[in-house]
């Protein structure tokens, strides 16, 4: 693990020279280890400008330049067996996301810590329709969108899956024991969850559904989850659906995830956060998107609309892109359209407006990504 900068200051230098390297990495393509073995490398990083408001404390605003980044190395060991590991750029005490701030452009924002460290082990093992993951893995669950899971969180633990096709439908079975990310390297909090989805055809498009229980038990001592978030239990019933459809000449998907928690909470515990919100257990978030980006010159445009409750997901672990005020406890809207520059460049404005539940705190982000691929 490599730190820079603390949460007073920084080394934008030395994050522009990370950011440089990682243009060079394309080059790299495919490296054969042995006869039987050959190692692939990817990844992706992101240069970011971001404006941000709320009203919060009075008129709260920040203006920032940031950067993400992450680079991944696959081991094809032997007939059916793999090997991967990944490291990215991010804060040792924030599990959900990669991003750093290099410089700020006002006078109040931060720098806040910034580290480059392994979030990704695993070994696998995958054979005709059956899959093994052991280790620290990515997220390997299906869902419409991230209001339950981000993507970015990586638990450790045993992942499997059967996949049983049938005709031109297919049902799927997949189930995990994991430990949950405290930060960027602690562990805090279990949880077993399981997950059955079908798909099948649907008049001229593709129908996909799902549903997910996620059992998570909550362990003293959590460091950075928020809201003492991976102390407590969650009982999470997840329902989710897409269907994909060539629509006005561009491929097109319509997504929906339905969420609630089961677990109750008494109003006279000293979890103060599960007393004030005890009812507000229940969320959902809404889908579209139409086009694609592959080739220069390709467009993608993105909407989503999420109600996210207090309690209806483990705050420390659902997506904390669309209210930067809290990651539960909020509505919003969330609009994105990316550009292809080329196969590997692309160019995204996004803008995301959110409210809180309960409560009178709103919020606004502007960002424009520079993003790349390789």
């Amino acid at each position: 693990m490599i730190q820079f900068g603390n949460k007073t200051g920084g080394r934008p230098g030395a994050w522009a020279g990370v950011w440089l390297c990682l243009l060079a990495l394309p080059a790299w393509g495919q490296i054969p280890l042995a006869e039987d073995g050959q190692l692939s490398v990817s990844g992706s990083s992101t240069f970011r400008y971001e404006y941000q408001d709320s009203t919060v404390a009075g008129a709260f605003k920040q203006e920032r330049l940031r950067l993400s980044a992450r680079v991944d190395g696959r081991w094809e060991v032997r007939e059916n067996w793999t090997f991967s590991s990944g490291v990215r750029t991010g804060s040792l005490e924030n599990q959900q996301t990669p991003t750093v701030t290099i410089k700020t452009l006002d006078s109040r924002s931060g720098y806040g810590s910034r580290a480059v460290y392994v979030d990704r082990w695993e070994a696998g093992w995958q054979q005709a329709n059956n899959r093994v993951l052991i280790g620290r893995t990515m997220w390997p669950f299906w869902a419409a969108t991230d209001a339950v899971w981000d993507r970015d969180a990586h638990p450790a633990g045993l992942f499997a899956s059967h996949r049983h096709p049938s005709g031109e439908a297919a049902h799927t079975f997949a189930a995990a024991y994991y430990w949950l990310p405290d930060g960027g390297l602690r562990f805090t909090g279990r949880m077993a969850t399981v997950q059955l989805r079908r798909e099948e055809p649907l008049g001229k498009g593709r129908l996909s559904y799902a549903l997910q229980w996620l059992h998570m038990e909550g362990e003293p001592h959590a460091r950075h989850a928020r809201a003492r978030a991976n102390e407590r239990d969650y009982r999470i019933a997840q329902v989710s659906l897409t269907y994909a459809v060539k629509w006005v000449g561009q491929p097109a998907v319509f997504g929906l995830d339905v969420f609630h928690n089961f677990k109750t909470y008494p109003a006279d515990g000293l979890d103060t956060f599960a007393a004030a919100f005890r009812d507000e257990r229940t969320g959902f978030a809404l889908a579209f998107s139409i086009g694609r980006n592959r080739t220069r010159g390709d467009w993608r445009f993105r909407y989503h609309y999420v109600y996210q409750a207090a309690l209806s997901v483990n705050p420390a672990l659902n997506a904390d892109t669309r209210f930067h005020v809290r990651t539960s406890n909020y509505r919003g809207h969330d609009l994105r359209f990316t550009y292809s520059l080329s196969d590997r460049w692309t160019l995204s404005p996004r803008a995301l407006f959110a409210k809180e539940i309960v409560g009178n705190i709103r919020g606004q982000r502007y960002r424009l990504d520079l993003s790349f691929v390789f």
